[in-house]
């Protein structure tokens, strides 16, 4: 089944974000399973990169540096400059094949990152008229 094939009744209620807006913005509440997911993703992350998130940002940092990017002028968008918070949404948009990627406007830098299996809502969850839930798991780890 694809989108077409959703009853008009069951989309009225999904989030949308509209040209220029943020998902970030549109998107219902986190869920439970969501935030765990992210939590298995930075330890796989961590594990395959051999160092902590923390490190493996300032590692990114130093690769802008050597390249001489200004640290001032990179973004991941208007909402996020260079941030800890930016580098974890662009490895999280990364680990779910989004298309976005920290290095689309930052240094390349090696990097591994787990395969990652996320789903924003079942089919089932729209037909039965529950859009709310966001369903999340770490699929592989390499």
């Amino acid at each position: 089944m694809d989108d077409s094939e959703i009853p008009a009744r069951a989309k009225r209620g999904l989030p949308r974000a509209g040209g220029g807006e943020h998902w970030e913005d549109a998107a219902p509440p986190t869920s439970r399973a969501a935030y765990l997911t992210a939590k298995q993703a930075v330890a796989a992350i961590e594990k395959l990169n051999g160092m902590y998130l923390d490190a493996l940002y300032e590692k990114a940092r130093d690769a802008c540096r050597s390249a001489g990017f200004d640290p001032r002028r990179m973004s991941s968008g208007e909402k996020h400059k260079d941030t800890p918070e930016a580098f974890g949404s662009d490895l999280a948009m990364m680990m779910t094949g989004t298309g976005v990627s920290w290095f689309d406007n930052h240094a390349h830098f090696p990097l591994k990152l787990p395969s990652v299996e996320f789903h924003i809502m079942r089919r089932g969850d729209i037909h039965n008229g529950n859009v709310g839930e966001v369903s999340a798991r770490l699929a592989h780890t390499y």
